[in-house]
């Protein structure tokens, strides 16, 4: 929210709060499913890492991290978008961007 509505620190939390209001189980249903993804990921490139080496295992867990990132960005970007189509605000194609 500081990015997309140029909002300090604070009014980006109370921004967050009034967004997720009415919807914190889906919020949270989200960033659970996400992190377990993450785990599930990372669980199976560091087994398969370990079988043939701990430097490869390493390497494996950072590759996985790198391939969840972008998802979790995206995923963080859609449910703000989301949230303000439920809230009645402003398509994402509507915002004024200064």
């Amino acid at each position: 929210m500081i990015v997309v509505e140029r909002a300090g620190a604070f009014d980006a939390l109370a921004r967050s709060r009034e967004l997720v209001s009415g919807n914190g189980w889906n919020v949270f249903g989200l960033i659970v499913i996400l992190f377990l993804l993450l785990v599930v990921v990372i669980a199976v490139l560091t087994t398969i890492g370990a079988l043939a080496g701990s430097l490869l295992a390493a390497l494996l867990a950072l590759v996985g991290s790198i391939l969840i990132a972008p998802v979790t960005a995206l995923s963080a970007s859609v449910l703000y978008f989301n949230l303000r189509q439920v809230k009645g605000e402003a398509e994402a194609g509507a915002l004024a961007v200064v």
